[in-house]
């Protein structure tokens, strides 16, 4: 069984971590988040409904299990928004679902600033939920799509989606591309929210996971870019979209000389198979010659 060969792998590793304690950076409390992990497993394995959970010592609120299985694997155990920086940064983050990346963002840095967004009502609930219950004070959020234009937009769902769904997009084509054959897509409005206006100082993470959109938002802050110290994005790529070429992505990375690395979303050797990437870049100080 799947669940448990993952359960069985996941306590090899967290016996690693004791007996190595230094190497596995016990600093970042990476033994509690895998016993974390570890619960979120055995609940799904049981088929055990909740609304809440406890995890990374906060109360969660969620709609989708396997979707807040997955999430948290991201953020807390691959740690994948992890980054330098000063002790109070200004975080933006873009397609916040649940909350559960401001929730890590908070862990790290107890006094950062954050400003984020998430368009679909149903996980904006569990996103505003999360910030109250746990008493998490220094984020401002914005029941909002950013899509490189401001007033209402199309939002799309699948009569198939769970609550608070991570795959809702103001792509239909996105939408489409994973549900078409499960369920029927469904248009919403929604309000749109361009970003250049709050990057008015420096921003010390830009954070991007918003299904589709990336082109357009890189699109309406490539003047206001050169403020971005770091910034971390999944970039989805199903079909042809002029209106989110990687390329351009990239050119707005090298214009504003960012560093960056690019990797699979999801692992795998057929390139057919390939439907977007991480990309993770950051400022590079540059000498004078």
């Amino acid at each position: 069984m799947v669940w448990f060969e993952e359960t069985r792998s996941l306590i090899n590793a967290y016996i690693c971590c004791f007996k190595y304690p230094v190497q596995f950076n016990l600093e970042r409390n990476i033994m509690n988040y895998l016993l974390d992990y570890l619960k979120l497993t055995l609940l799904k394995a049981f088929n055990i409904n909740s609304a809440t959970v406890r995890l990374a010592g906060y109360t969660v609120h969620f709609g989708s299990l396997p979707q807040l299985k997955l999430l948290f694997k991201e953020i807390f155990v691959r740690e994948n928004y992890k980054f330098d920086t000063s002790s109070r940064p200004y975080i933006i983050d873009g397609g916040a679902n649940i909350g559960l990346a401001v929730l890590y963002f908070k862990k790290q840095f107890p006094e950062a600033q954050i400003v984020a967004f998430e368009p679909n009502p149903e996980s904006f609930r569990c996103l505003k939920l999360n910030i109250e219950v746990n008493q998490i004070s220094g984020v401002e959020i914005h029941n909002a799509a950013l899509s490189g234009v401001a007033g209402m937009i199309s939002f799309y769902t699948s009569s198939d989606m769970r609550i608070a769904d991570i795959g809702a997009s103001a792509v239909k084509k996105h939408v489409h591309h994973y549900h078409s054959s499960k369920g029927e897509v469904i248009e919403n409005k929604v309000e749109s929210k361009a970003l250049s206006p709050f990057i008015d100082k420096q921003v010390d993470l830009l954070k991007l996971d918003i299904e589709g959109s990336e082109g357009g938002v890189f699109n309406e802050i490539s003047d206001k870019f050169h403020l971005i110290n770091h910034s971390v994005m999944e970039y989805h790529y199903h079909f042809r979209d002029d209106e989110n070429r990687l390329s351009d992505i990239i050119s707005t990375l090298e214009k504003n000389d960012h560093a960056y690395t690019i990797s699979l979303l999801a692992k795998t050797d057929e390139v057919k198979r390939v439907n977007g990437y991480m990309i993770n870049s950051r400022k590079m100080e540059l000498k004078a010659p």
